[in-house]
């Protein structure tokens, strides 16, 4: 008998407890949490204050990079530029990281092209190291060239190490004058892992 008195006494001293707090949650809340500086005090109605939450709402992430477990992933993607001789320039993270990929890919070309090459430099308009190349590049040969920290690419990068603040350039040579009217159309990006 005893032991019942005591298990329906704790149960009720549990549901007053709960219950205490739940007001107390909801007028906390009513006063302003989560409400922004002008409506904080004011007499707000809990369903007309927007709560933001972390989840994002469509599969487009604002972010250039994203980390698991300590491993971070920056990607990065430009639309090709016209009347220049560098078509992209892409920076790496503030941080040494790994090139996993550099692509360049070309929907159209006005005019073929001596080469086009994938390099990385200290300046977004430097090309000191080569990574991938192809020579010549004509006006029907559209599609891909890709570098990679793979073993067998391109030399000129010992184990895919890129330094800090880097730059990956997508560069060109021509025998025709580069003008307005040189205006390819296509997309570069970039993928980098930094540990």
């Amino acid at each position: 008998m005893k032991v019942n008195k005591l298990t329906m006494g704790a149960i009720a001293l549990g549901l007053l407890i709960v219950a205490i707090g739940v007001n107390q949650a909801f007028s906390v809340y009513a006063d302003g949490f989560g409400a922004d500086e002008q409506t904080q005090g004011a007499n707000v109605n809990p369903d007309d204050v927007e709560v933001k939450f972390g989840a994002l709402s469509s599969p487009m992430i604002p972010s250039p990079f994203l980390n698991w477990g300590g491993v971070s992933e920056w990607r990065s993607g430009n639309d090709l530029r016209t009347a220049t001789s560098t078509l992209c320039a892409l920076q790496s993270p503030a941080a040494t990281s790994t090139l996993r990929t550099a692509t360049l890919r070309v929907d159209s070309l006005p005019y073929e092209l001596a080469y086009v090459a994938i390099n990385r430099g200290s300046t977004a308009f430097s090309s000191s190291t080569r990574l991938a190349i192809k020579d010549p590049w004509t006006t029907s040969e559209l599609g891909y060239l890709v570098a990679t920290s793979s073993a067998g690419t391109f030399g000129g990068l010992v184990d895919g190490v890129v330094l800090p603040n880097s730059w990956i350039t997508f560069t060109f040579s021509t025998t025709t004058v580069v003008n307005a009217n040189f205006q390819p159309t296509g997309k570069c990006s970039v993928s980098f892992l930094e540990i």
